[in-house]
């Protein structure tokens, strides 16, 4: 931010807004975090997993098949720290958030 004033009252207003909604019965809204994880890659392994055996720990093969990426984006209600809703997506695109 270009204003250092304008940014510290913002955050200044996020934080009584987070803490207000924490205590208990002082808060008349909801208050939602919303995030986004991108470029999750989705793997698969080429072969099954060798179980464990008594004095040997399990291997797992480091070999894996290619599934492109998908997008990840969740809002959680903060009081209760419930996921309130998410959306998985192939691609981030601006119009899906």
């Amino acid at each position: 931010m270009d204003n250092w004033a304008v940014f510290v009252a913002r955050v200044a207003l996020i934080c009584q807004l987070i803490l207000r909604v924490l205590m208990p019965k002082k808060a008349s809204y909801h208050l939602l975090s919303v995030d986004e994880k991108t470029g999750i890659q989705a793997l698969e392994r080429i072969r099954a997993e060798i179980w464990m055996c008594p004095g040997k720990p399990t291997r797992v093969e480091r070999e894996y098949k290619r599934h492109g990426t998908t997008s990840l984006m969740a809002a959680i209600e903060l009081k209760s720290g419930k996921v309130a809703h998410y959306r998985i997506h192939p691609t981030r695109k601006e119009d899906d958030f």
